[in-house]
């Protein structure tokens, strides 16, 4: 009967440091995990005390273990308050996510985190602390700083700046685009450009997709309407965004309302047409010379009194054409050092004939 109990009492205790060599593996296992975790772990007691770090934690407050376990865990913070808030809403919540902080090393050194924490029980489900994970984003909010200091730059352009992706959604919109087309920045996001701008285009649109895609950009002048319903007229040049591995994600386009311009250069066309219709409908003919003796311009009567076509007499000597050379000279030199002539006697020389008529000039002012 002895042997038998102390053969029972030396099994159970067999078990025992099994189960305890299973407990102590485990435990081992969940230690080299945390302490594997590039993220900073903490546990924070229900008075704000530090209960337990992992290396990573030391690493970005710079100290040790030893020192930062029974401190305050809000101490390392560079907003202590909002810390102790934090760990807080966890008591009262179960959990937080995302729940920015700033961690503060010993070097004067930050670090931007996002925290993720829940509250961890003991075997009768009562609350003994949070667990908490920091997520380091300090490249995320440096890079996020770029953007807005770009945003700020690019809102001082007096030009239209619109980001949209490859679907047409609007993703930016500068002040630029607001003055330009009436929209504001909110109106427009997420809308279709095309569709909001009724973009009307120089050529097919798959013409222009084509080009954008194998070249990177395209370059032209579309028609928008405004929101007043007005067309505005727009030199518009486009880029292709590229993700890091070269594939496209997006679509910059700047546009600079050219629709005045566009208006003048039209008014000076048709004056510029009707000018040359009463030139060339005079009878007599009529010349322009540069201060060294070389037809710039000519109408149609010098053709005939010359015999000669127009594209021949441009850029010719212009005293070639006269049965007096020097003095044809002399008359278009006077014209540049007196400011005019009146009546000056030449013969135009023909290959048929030669005809006689007075010399009529003045400076013409560029």
């Amino acid at each position: 009967m002895v042997k038998e109990e102390a053969k029972s009492l030396r099994v159970g205790v067999s078990r025992v440091q099994e189960r305890t060599a299973k407990l102590e593996g485990t435990s081992l296992y969940a230690r080299s995990l945390i302490e594997a975790s590039l993220d900073p772990l903490v546990t924070i007691s229900p008075t704000g005390k530090i209960m337990d770090v992992n290396r990573a934690t030391e690493l970005v407050t710079g100290i040790a273990r030893a020192q930062l376990i029974g401190s305050d865990f809000s101490d390392y913070l560079t907003d202590p308050e909002k810390a102790r808030e934090g760990y807080r809403q966890v008591f009262s919540k179960s959990s937080v996510k995302d729940y920015p902080l700033a961690i503060r090393h010993v070097s004067g050194y930050v670090t931007n985190v996002l925290y993720n924490a829940t509250v961890y029980r003991n075997e009768t489900g009562e609350i003994e602390g949070v667990f908490a994970a920091a997520r380091d984003i300090t490249q995320r909010k440096r890079a996020e700083e770029a953007l807005e200091r770009h945003a700020r730059m690019l809102d001082l352009a007096n030009d239209s700046i619109i980001v949209f992706d490859l679907t047409g959604r609007i993703t930016y919109w500068n002040r630029g685009a607001e003055a330009l087309y009436g929209w504001t920045r909110r109106e427009a996001i997420d809308r279709s450009i095309h569709v909001l701008l009724q973009t009307r285009f120089p050529a097919p649109f798959e013409d222009l997709r084509r080009t954008l895609f194998s070249e990177g950009h395209w370059e032209g002048e579309v028609i928008h309407t405004k929101r007043d319903g007005t067309e505005v007229i727009a030199a518009s040049r486009w880029t292709l965004q590229k993700t890091p591995n070269g594939e496209p994600s997006a679509i910059l386009e700047i546009n600079n309302d050219v629709t005045e311009r566009k208006r003048v250069e039209k008014e000076l066309q048709n004056a510029s047409l009707y000018s040359r219709s009463l030139i060339e409908a005079s009878i007599d003919p009529l010349v322009t010379i540069r201060r060294d003796g070389k037809i710039m311009d000519v109408n149609r009567a010098t053709e005939l009194a010359t015999g000669q076509s127009r594209d021949t007499l441009i850029g010719s000597d212009f005293c070639d054409y006269f049965t007096q050379p020097r003095k044809a000279r002399e008359g278009y030199k006077q014209v540049f050092s007196e400011g005019f002539v009146r009546d000056y006697p030449l013969a135009i020389w023909h290959p048929g004939f030669t005809e006689q008529f007075p010399l009529r000039a003045s400076i013409l002012v560029d």
